[in-house]
């Protein structure tokens, strides 16, 4: 009888464990920063989904609607990781995925143009290589904090962009004291305006 007491127990510790866990889609071609990101992602207590394609990443988001965020590589050898973003975009918009999932972009190219036009798609955040296990269990904490249901409200979506937009630009902006950090950040807040005021009118 102590037996079964304790089996069921451990049985719903587990499902409570499983009720809190994110399933994250992570999409790189190389192998090793698969299995860096994945080991990255079940450290910080969640479940890693992979793809090694922008389209087997589609794919995966048509089928799977227990994926709560993406992590996708820029350089992929179909589509790039922007790309990719937009595609998904249009699926969600044909109610074939599901929506407003948060991505980010995982990348070793510090390209300012390509960081700029991923900040403009939506992306909310862009982690240059390798990703450090602070940084991806900050973004995996700040997905769990929006709600299933509120993970559908693109204002929502829109606001936590900004967010994490704002915080990096304040972050260059101490670090290097550099007018170009200030600027960089009055061009996020004129997206993010333009963007919410197009949404809800």
């Amino acid at each position: 009888m102590t037996d079964e007491k304790e089996q069921s127990t451990d049985k719903k510790e587990q499902l409570a464990e499983e009720e809190g866990q994110l399933n994250i889609l992570i999409v790189d071609d190389v192998a090793i920063n698969l299995a860096l990101m994945r080991r990255l992602v079940e450290a910080a207590g969640h479940k890693a989904t992979q793809a090694s394609d922008a389209n087997r990443g589609l794919q995966l988001l048509k089928t799977d609607p227990t994926i709560d965020a993406c992590l996708v590589d820029l350089k992929l050898p179909d589509l790039d990781g922007v790309q990719m973003f937009e595609a998904y975009k249009d699926l969600a918009k044909e109610r074939r995925a599901r929506k407003n999932l948060p991505f980010v972009l995982i990348t070793a190219t510090q390209d300012v143009k390509r960081f700029r036009e991923a900040k403009i798609a939506g992306f909310v955040d862009i982690i240059l290589k390798p990703p450090t296990a602070e940084r991806i269990a900050k973004f995996l904490a700040d997905v769990q904090n929006i709600g299933h249901e509120d993970r559908n409200s693109e204002p929502l979506i829109l606001v936590k962009a900004v967010k994490i937009s704002l915080d990096t630009a304040l972050k260059a902006i101490i670090n290097t004291q550099h007018s170009v950090a200030a600027r960089n950040l009055t061009k996020v807040l004129d997206e993010a305006t333009k963007r919410l005021g197009k949404l809800l009118s």
